[in-house]
């Protein structure tokens, strides 16, 4: 999750992460200066996808997994 200091949703999506983390849910939090538009996002997505273990497999999942159907079982 990443959400700019000075975005309006701030509060909010402070309160939903550390909702999340009190249920137990394991993630990752970014936050640094910024508004909720394309600057922020443009950073963020950055950082996003250099944190993505692209080309690793981890438990099964790994980015070969992206675009892929998910198979149904018999």
């Amino acid at each position: 999750m990443a959400c700019g200091t000075e975005d309006s949703l701030f509060d909010a999506n402070v309160a939903f992460k550390d909702k999340l983390l009190a249920d137990g849910f394991d993630l990752t939090w970014e936050e640094g200066p910024g508004v909720h538009d394309w600057a922020f996002w443009d950073a963020y997505i950055e950082k996003a996808i250099k944190w993505l273990p692209l080309g690793e497999s981890v438990k099964g999942v790994s980015s070969e997994n992206v675009g892929i159907p998910a198979r149904k079982s018999k």
